[in-house]
């Protein structure tokens, strides 16, 4: 999962989530470029990866599992 900063940017707005419709804010990383809250662009990237090399692991279906749950924890429908 991605280290970055996860607080607000200040003055950037609020917008909605492209994928999981809810309220959110720009977080200092591309999410926001793309429309996405910070988990859903977390998943989006996760899924990526997944379709160019696989998850023989598993742990990036477990990671996408747990980005889900705390995307629908902060009111996002997925």
């Amino acid at each position: 999962m991605n280290t970055r900063n996860s607080r607000f940017q200040r003055g950037t707005g609020v917008y909605q989530c492209q994928a999981c419709k809810r309220s959110t804010r720009a977080t200092g990383g591309d999410n926001h470029q793309v429309g996405l809250c910070e988990e859903c662009y977390e998943i989006a990237g996760l899924e990526n990866a997944i379709n160019d090399h696989g998850d023989p692991n598993g742990q990036h279906a477990k990671d996408i599992a747990a980005l889900k749950q705390r995307c629908i924890a902060k009111g996002g429908k997925l």
